[in-house]
């Protein structure tokens, strides 16, 4: 059981309490056709009524502290904190009910002569009124800061989803370092740095990349080169996987074609840097280790391929790089170059991509917005119709205390409505907690099927 369970149930048993003894003082004059009306008929259902006012009150106004505390305060109210709240309320109800008893002040039969209550002419109906001023007013504030507090944290959760979607649309920059290109100088044209072939392609690059931060491996920075992408270049592994080679990178194939390409559009990795070193032009660069049988002391794993292509030709791209490896004027090569159809394509896919998260991104959002509206309209709703029922109900009952302190009684037609509302209230009070809140509604089911089945199964049996 929770503390807000509890409170609801000392809120309902004591509405069973009001509603049971005004139900037996109908029955008994019923029976014997008039009202019990006897001095100490009227003290002990003065006592009842009194105790009942106060002690609803009390436990109404520590429920929505209760919700207060937990919802704005954000802290925990325990079931020993609780309990001791209830036992306070109760001590407290029960010697505000005794006090006509201490303070020699008896209950009377009111006008209508259907029920008895203190005498509202004396000081108790001020400090009745002072009470029950209070407790609207307390409660009023607080769930007014629970509604306002839950309104701030729903469009904090909206911002938030807001920012993660948006987040997750943008390509982050990679914390591995990036590969500049570093075109062999052979390999340069009269344009003065740019590759003979695919004089766009870097270009491509540039817009299509997010990041801005690379970095070649003789250590030499640049931004305006173009950068590969995290479709093409694979994952960095760690030592941990298997069969997988680091990221330093092979001397790249010649410029032939393969699959139909004119540029270089395969490289290969290795598993450390000894298979790469800086090599000049008077030295031969070692051709590529294509056995993957680990050394004493150091797993070393051949070179990988990557290609777009089908895996059987990679035999014949391993005879090639090998053939050509001897030859002074190919370098390593630092840099990786993607044809321009695949940038291309990879542009056009990213685009719709784009399209079809901008739309996920909208209706995320939407439905976000539905469902807070919503959650904010439900809270609000099971709030003001609680505390509304109490005060149009209990309304009457106020009016004929505040005109029974100025004036004097009141007419009998307005005490049998304040009396019929009061106990439509005491009626209607469990109902709304058990409507209202899915929890409770579930709860009171769960009751009433454990309930019927044991009857059905210990009584009818029988």
């Amino acid at each position: 059981m929770t503390p807000s369970k509890m409170l609801v149930m000392c809120i309902i048993c004591g509405d069973l309490l009001s509603v049971s003894w005004a139900f037996s003082r109908h029955v008994s004059a019923a029976l014997f056709g008039y009202f019990a009306a006897g001095w100490w008929t009227c003290q002990i259902q003065g006592f009842i009524d009194g105790m009942w006012a106060i002690f609803a009150q009390v436990t109404f106004l520590a429920l929505t502290t209760e919700r207060y505390i937990s919802i704005v305060l954000q802290r925990d109210v325990t079931m020993k904190q609780m309990r001791l709240g209830v036992l306070v309320a109760g001590s407290g109800a029960i010697f505000a009910g005794i006090f006509p008893f201490a303070l020699q002040q008896n209950a009377g039969v009111m006008p209508a002569a259907v029920w008895c209550s203190p005498a509202w002419t004396t000081s108790m109906s001020t400090m009745a009124i002072v009470s029950i001023g209070s407790v609207f007013l307390g409660i009023a504030y607080m769930y007014w800061s629970i509604y306002i507090t839950f309104v701030r944290t729903a469009r904090e959760a909206h911002a938030a989803m807001q920012s993660e979607l948006n987040f997750s649309t943008i390509p982050l920059p990679d914390k591995r370092a990036r590969l500049v290109p570093q075109p062999h100088p052979d390999s340069m044209g009269s344009s003065g740095g740019r590759r003979k072939g695919g004089d766009n392609e870097l270009d491509h690059l540039d817009q299509c990349e997010a990041g801005d931060e690379t970095r070649d491996t003789d250590g030499q920075m640049g931004r305006d080169s173009g950068m590969v992408s995290d479709s093409i270049l694979p994952r960095a592994p760690d030592d941990r996987d298997s069969g997988m080679a680091s990221d330093s990178i092979l001397p790249r194939a010649p410029d032939d074609s393969y699959f139909g390409y004119t540029d270089g559009k395969l490289y290969a990795e290795c598993d450390d840097d000894d298979d790469y070193k800086e090599h000049s032009p008077q030295t031969p660069t070692p051709p590529p280790r294509a056995a993957s049988t680990p050394n004493k002391g150091k797993s070393r794993v051949g070179p990988r391929i990557i290609a777009t292509a089908s895996a059987t030709a990679s035999s014949n791209i391993l005879e090639t790089m090998k053939s050509s490896s001897a030859d002074p004027s190919i370098t390593a090569a630092k840099y990786v170059q993607r044809p321009a159809s695949t940038t291309v394509l990879n542009r056009s896919l990213n685009s719709r991509f784009d399209v079809l998260r901008g739309a996920f991104r909208r209706k995320v959002q939407h439905d976000h917005m539905a469902s807070t509206r919503r959650l904010a309209f439900t809270l609000a709703r099971q709030a003001f119709l609680i505390v509304l029922a109490y005060y149009v109900c209990l309304l009457p009952l106020f009016v004929c205390v505040v005109y029974t302190v100025i004036s004097g009684p009141v007419p009998p037609w307005a005490d049998c409505t304040a009396y019929i509302a009061a106990v439509t209230y005491t009626a209607l009070n469990p109902l709304l907690f058990m409507t209202l809140n899915k929890q409770f509604s579930k709860a009171t089911r769960d009751e009433f099927a454990s309930w019927r089945e044991y009857f059905e199964t210990r009584v009818l049996r029988r």
